[in-house]
Parts: C-alpha cells; sequence; structure tokens
C-alpha cells in the first residue's frame, strides 16, 4: 500500500466502517460483525466472531 491514502481511499474506508459500525459508537462489535456476516450468507458462532475482531483489533479497542 502506498505511504498515503488518496482522500477517494480514506472516503471508502470511512463509509466500509460505518457498514459495520451500525450504531456510530466508532467500534464493531461482535454482534454487528455477527449481522453483517449473516446478511451475506454465512453462521459465524460468537467463538469465531470474537476470534476476528481479536485478530483485526491490534490496540483491543
Amino acid at each position: 500500500m502506498a505511504d498515503k491514502l488518496t482522500a477517494e481511499q480514506i472516503a471508502a474506508f470511512k463509509e466500509s466502517f460505518a457498514f459495520f459500525d451500525k450504531n456510530g459508537d466508532g467500534v464493531i462489535t461482535t454482534g454487528e460483525l455477527g449481522r453483517v456476516m449473516k446478511s451475506l450468507g454465512q453462521e459465524p458462532t460468537e467463538k469465531e466472531l470474537q476470534e476476528i475482531i481479536r485478530t483485526v483489533d491490534a490496540d483491543s479497542t
């Protein structure tokens, strides 16, 4: 990835994040992630959702 993102790329990332962050609190919960995955035909367990979040949340926030 380039050193700097374009304004268009930043906007696309923000839009994607907002799609997951349904309540707009700046955090994607396992519940929010689960709803998105279920809408895509997946049936993740709570344990799987926690693992996904843990894997991508480098600072555990």
